[in-house]
């Protein structure tokens, strides 16, 4: 009985699959002319007794099926260890299935994998594929991705569908191998074309990091249509995200989650609680798809998602008692639910929350707490947020005003808001001359330092005017200013000072200030980083991460030329490529030199790597948060890391 079946809830199909197998392994088969009876059996035990092998392997199926007789795994034990000391190969893949099941004997998946190995060695397909399963999953050996390959490509040669299915997610998932999404699909394009719904769905799976929403979708609805209840959730999922290619359809995407949420938790693979609160909010959403009658189940599907402490299901359920869809609109057992979600950072649930504290009339009200929600909220990315907390700093409403932090958020709310009057209006109201001040004293403390570097003019100049920006809080100018103090660069050596200019722009989300700040630690030309390393890396990080192409060729450069224990050439390749397309002027040195270091898979990996990587924006707390373009540019030149070259 092998494990090569697909594991598929479909109960009815399952059943065919299963029996079509069973009577495919009847090795010694009832005369098709006459009703099956006890005849057949009795005739199989007189072989058997005449020690057919056969038969005997035979006689183990039909006791391990129930087929001529009644169901009894020891019988079929039995049965199976003659035939397998007889080097039967189904019965010794039969007799593993028995042990790793516990059904007969005891459970042994050790002696189970030895038996697989057994069968596998005489060509058995069903064998070599759960060989290469007990490797995939460290089932009676350890894991080992690369002996899995093998077993399921042996098996794969033969014909078995479900090898060639796990090879493509091998490649699609890249375990053991580097992705490569177009190696899965040439493994997984025969499965999924005979219909088996789980490569249809690994196929659908290979196309959404291509955003070809199309083939994933036409690959998605087969496999959901098929029966598989993680597809018919992702199928409602995309429907719902307008990425079907056809226009958004609320009836079918309700349709495919409600029989997502249909069927056992356990067939879901962790995600029945995503699949009982996408039916409540396309009902909550869209009240149209119920006739108006969906309230009841929203509030109920809502409180099953939620009560495996889903951050959606506790909105939903939020939503449900605010809004008063299938319960009693409640505003206090609403905000006990929003506080919950928000406190798995749901930016929804805390800017909801935060609206309300802030704008309730009654005993609710509460501008501090309100503050919080709003600052959650937009560092997890919502311009709304950004914009209030912005107006809070302004006006000292639940926070201690603050013109800087709110010209901050009010800015980070404009990439939101391009075109709102008002935020320009609050923009030009808060942003005053002091800020002013710091941008210009910055550029000219940095002329100044260059032209003192090439002998002309003296540096005490350049830490004249970047002093009076770091006074005012510019903490581009507190990083540059930190180098020279740190080196001694024309003014006394002063290392505690640097630490704390240092100290005064550690959380500042600026990639430019990030690179800087690394600048200060960093050697001059080929000297080796020694010292300061893990706080270096930490910034040269969070700058690469949000597109700062000085800093992606620092760190390409630092992993390119690391001692051997810390060295990485394929971040390095990475982190140096990203450079070289954001046309940093260093960065193609370095990385020509790196090729020359590398194997083309490394290089292949690199290459990926950089192709996947999106930039994010930090917000003012560290965290980060996607966008759509570089970074922006600063209003004076920045310096360039040791390169190498």
């Amino acid at each position: 009985m092998a494990r090569a079946v697909s594991n598929v809830d479909f109960e009815k199909a399952a059943k065919e699959i299963q029996r079509t197998e069973e009577e495919k392994q009847l090795w010694l088969k009832p005369d098709d002319t006459v009703v099956l009876t006890g005849d057949f059996i009795t005739q199989l035990k007189r072989k058997a007794e005449f020690n057919d092998t056969k038969a005997k392997a035979t006689l183990g199926l039909c006791y391990h099926v129930g087929f001529g007789v009644t169901r009894d795994f020891k019988q079929a034990a039995e049965w199976y260890q003659q035939a397998a000391k007889e080097a039967h190969p189904g019965a010794q893949n039969n007799l593993a299935h028995l042990y790793d099941a516990g059904e007969g004997v005891r459970t042994d998946h050790v002696k189970a994998h030895e038996l697989y190995v057994a069968a596998a060695r005489q060509n058995l397909a069903d064998a070599q594929f759960n060989v290469g399963l007990d490797y995939a999953i460290g089932s009676g050996v350890t894991q080992d991705w690369a002996e899995a390959r093998k077993w399921y490509e042996k098996a794969a040669k033969q014909g078995n569908l479900f090898a060639s299915a796990n090879l493509g997610n091998i490649f699609l998932l890249g375990r053991g191998v580097p992705i490569d999404l177009v190696q899965a699909r040439e493994f997984l394009e025969k499965p999924a074309k005979a219909g088996i719904a789980t490569a249809q769905y690994s196929m659908a799976a290979t196309y959404v990091p291509e955003s070809n929403n199309l083939e994933a979708a036409k690959w998605m609805r087969l496999s959901a249509e098929g029966g598989y209840p993680p597809a018919q959730l992702e199928l409602s999922i995309m429907i719902m995200g307008d990425k079907t290619g056809s226009k958004v359809d609320f009836f079918d995407a309700l349709k495919w989650a409600r029989k997502a949420a249909a069927v056992p938790p356990e067939l879901l693979r962790g995600s029945a609680p995503k699949a009982h609160a996408m039916v409540a909010n396309i009902l909550v959403d869209h009240p149209e798809t119920a006739n108006g009658t969906g309230g009841p189940e929203a509030f109920r599907e809502a409180n099953a998602a939620a009560e495996s402490g889903l951050a959606w299901g506790q909105r939903l359920v939020a939503t449900c008692y605010h809004r008063g869809t299938g319960t009693e609109r409640d505003l206090v057992q609403a905000m006990k639910w929003y506080r919950l979600a928000a406190g798995q950072k749901d930016m929804m649930s805390a800017e909801t929350l935060a609206v309300l504290l802030d704008q309730s009339k009654d005993s609710t009200r509460d501008p501090v707490e309100a503050a919080k929600w709003y600052q959650l909220a937009a560092t997890l990315g919502s311009g709304l947020s950004a914009y209030q907390l912005g107006l809070l700093y302004r006006d000292g409403k639940g926070v201690e005003a603050n013109p800087a932090i709110s010209i901050q958020w009010l800015r980070l709310a404009k990439r939101a808001f391009p075109n709102d009057a008002a935020l320009d209006s609050a923009i030009a109201e808060v942003d005053g001359r002091p800020i002013h001040d710091g941008n210009e004293n910055f550029a000219r403390g940095v002329a100044f330092a260059e032209q003192a570097h090439r002998g002309f003019g003296s540096m005490n100049e350049a830490v004249a005017a970047l002093g009076k920006a770091a006074d005012i809080g510019h903490p581009k100018a507190a990083a540059y200013l930190a180098r020279i103090y740190r080196r001694g660069d024309g003014v006394p050596r002063d290392e505690a000072r640097a630490e704390a200019l240092i100290a005064k722009v550690e959380k500042n989300p600026d990639p430019i200030t990030q690179y800087l700040a690394a600048f200060s630690y960093l050697p001059d030309s080929d000297e080796p980083l020694v010292s300061n390393v893990d706080r270096v890396l930490s910034f040269l990080r969070r700058s690469s991460a949000q597109g700062c192409a000085q800093a992606q060729n620092a760190l390409g450069y630092y992993f390119m030329s690391a001692p051997a224990g810390q060295r990485d050439l394929v971040e390095a390749f990475q982190w140096l490529s990203l450079a070289v397309a954001a046309r940093n002027e260093t960065a193609p040195i370095n990385l020509k030199r790196l090729r020359s270091q590398m194997t083309p898979a490394q290089i292949a990996e690199g290459e990926r790597r950089a192709r996947e990587f999106k930039p994010h924006r930090e917000n003012s707390t560290g965290a980060l948060a996607p966008h759509s373009g570089g970074v922006e540019s600063s209003p004076a030149k920045v310096p360039a890391a040791s390169s190498g070259n």
